[in-house]
């Protein structure tokens, strides 16, 4: 799919070993969709991230959540 995004961090929390990131996503389609969306039709979603770390400070895990 083509298309021109745009994310954003709207915040971000820490605690102890976990960060959770929230995100706003805007896209707008470079082409039309066989599914009817047509090119320049802008697409908005919403989600986050949330990162787990090792004692160490690696990436230990990480959950996506889509809204």
């Amino acid at each position: 799919m083509n298309l021109e995004t745009t994310l954003l961090i709207a915040n971000s929390l820490h605690h102890k070993n976990i960060c959770e990131i929230t995100i706003g996503d805007e896209a707008k389609l470079a082409k039309d969709l066989p599914n009817g969306i047509k090119k320049g039709q802008e697409l908005r979603l919403k989600g986050k991230s949330i990162f787990e770390f090792s004692k160490d400070g690696k990436i230990k895990k990480l959950v996506d959540v889509s809204r």
